[in-house]
């Protein structure tokens, strides 16, 4: 190989090498800035009690958190239903389920949509929230899965 075969590929590797380097600082440069996590303070719930499964229905208004816990059977599988009315969207955080907490966060469109959890012990706590600050009629069941 000559001395300017071998100076060529140097100088490609380097570049190449540069604009991974660019392409990663663009990259997180420009990722979108996530607020500061200044959960708000769980509001007192007018749900069922802690051993009820089936749906109820409450209002989370904007910027509250409404929480309820459910009664569960350890490696328990289970769909959790969900709707929602009104404008925005619904932050649906829940603790208790194998692979630690999970959050999804869906469109209040009215439409129905469930997911499917394993419960880790005894209780599984769902705790919901209207981040975009519009309130809304929400409803949530445990069911049994498959």
């Amino acid at each position: 190989m000559r001395d300017s075969d071998r100076l060529s590929l140097v100088i490609l590797a380097i570049t190449a090498a540069g604009v991974l380097v660019l392409g990663a600082w663009w990259w997180v440069a420009n990722t979108p800035e996530r607020p500061a996590s200044t959960a708000p303070a769980p509001v007192a719930s007018s749900w069922a009690p802690a051993d009820a499964v089936g749906p109820s229905v409450t209002r989370v208004e904007g910027g509250t958190v409404a929480v309820r816990t459910l009664a569960a059977t350890p490696g328990g599988r289970y769909l959790l239903q969900h709707v929602c009315f009104g404008p925005g969207s619904l932050t649906i955080t829940v603790q208790g389920a194998e692979g630690g907490t999970q959050l999804h966060e869906v469109d209040c469109e009215g439409s129905f949509d469930e997911f499917e959890l394993t419960a880790a012990g005894d209780n599984i706590q769902v705790a919901l929230e209207r981040p975009d600050g519009d309130g809304g009629q929400v409803s949530v069941q445990l069911v049994p899965g498959p």
